[in-house]
């Protein structure tokens, strides 16, 4: 799926009232089911159900192989046969079958090591894939095809602490007990995926929240696959190669102009621009200056740490607002556009930077005299 088609689905999951069934579990950190429920999504107050909703476009939020990817079920189906049969029985069945909902909780909690309580949710949505015209509008009364999926979503349930609260009805200050909260998803999935605006039944789309051991575990014993990266993860793995391949050896020219070329491909609205595989960051490397040791060593650290030579986001890698500059004690944070204005100068035997003065400066937020 691309972002166009994500974000259709995610309208319509709250816009077009497309959400039939709502299935629940939730479990305890030693794996024991303490409440299992069913619900029709028309029939919860309404402070429910947007509740419920909050968390569904949550799961489906974020940038394509930054917080979302496409998974590949192709080789599940072969080795995971059964969790793909699952999936595939839960959205045909439209969350009416219990046997069946409760073998799908049952198996993945056993493949979940999650030392804490949480909860699964299951949702049953059909949507009425709406027909474009051939200048691209949408045509809502033009439909012949239903895209009928589940979204499995997984969030944690932490105890709240205890406090003061104003109690409206009493109109008084009294104590908030401690209480269970369901807090946003983990991780979820969306299956089938939805390509080319038609149903994918050999394809899922994955949400990952950020980097956990418990959530790799359950992908790999799920599906037979190793855990995508998130976008942080992505960022911390090209920063550290970047260090490692630059440090010491090139100046604030070369560092800057690097970072240049990244923020211009995140800034392309040429799509195959917007994502950066191994070959494209070596290219930027040796444009930048960067002799070709230096880029080998980069080579090879990038096969070390990224799987498949997987293409990464551009805007992943880098700081939109800020560049971030330390020394010693010392850390300046400007904007992209005035870091590249930022040099290295030598002054009496001692390097300095020098840094582009505004019309003011302050310290301590108190305005000096220039």
């Amino acid at each position: 799926m691309n972002k166009k088609e994500v974000a259709e689905i995610r309208k319509a999951l709250t816009s077009y009232g497309i959400i039939s069934k709502l299935c629940g579990c939730y479990v305890n950190h030693e794996k024991r089911k303490l409440l299992v429920y069913k619900n029709l999504f028309a029939a919860l107050e309404e402070r429910e159900e947007h509740r419920y909703t909050s968390i569904i476009k949550k799961s489906l939020s974020g940038q394509i192989d930054g917080s979302l990817f496409n998974l590949d079920l192709v080789p599940c189906a072969r080795e995971k046969r059964r969790m793909y049969e699952l999936l595939t029985e839960l959205k045909d069945s439209e969350l009416e079958d219990d046997e069946l909902i409760n073998e799908f909780y049952d198996s993945l909690i056993e493949m979940f090591p999650y030392g804490e309580n949480y909860l699964i949710l299951i949702i049953n949505s059909t949507y009425d894939v709406p027909g474009k015209a051939s200048d691209g509008t949408t045509m809502d009364d033009a439909s012949d095809y239903l895209h009928r999926f589940i979204n499995v979503i997984i969030c944690p349930v932490k105890l709240s602490k205890e406090g003061l609260f104003y109690n409206e009805d009493k109109n008084n200050i009294e104590t908030r007990m401690t209480d269970w909260l369901v807090g946003e998803p983990l991780t979820a999935m969306m299956f089938p995926s939805f390509n080319e605006r038609y149903t994918d039944d050999h394809e899922l789309l994955l949400y990952l929240r950020k980097d956990e051991d418990a959530v790799a575990e359950l992908v790999k014993e799920m599906f037979g696959c190793g855990m995508p990266l998130s976008a942080k993860k992505q960022k911390t793995i090209v920063t550290e190669l970047l260090d490692d391949t630059l440090s010491g050896k090139f100046g604030a020219e070369t560092v800057n102009e690097i970072y240049g070329e990244i923020g211009r491909r995140a800034m392309s609205e040429e799509e195959y621009n917007k994502n950066l595989d191994k070959e494209d960051l070596k290219n930027i490397l040796r444009d930048s200056g960067v002799g070709d040791d230096a880029v080998k060593e980069f080579d090879k650290g990038f096969d070390d740490r990224i799987e498949n030579n997987k293409k990464i986001p551009a805007e992943n890698l880098i700081n939109k607002k800020a560049v971030i500059i330390k020394t010693g004690s010392v850390e300046i944070k400007a904007e992209p556009d005035i870091a590249e204005s930022i040099e290295e100068r030598m002054i009496d035997g001692r390097k300095y930077l020098l840094v582009p003065v505004s019309e003011f400066i302050k310290i301590n937020d108190v305005k000096i005299k220039l």
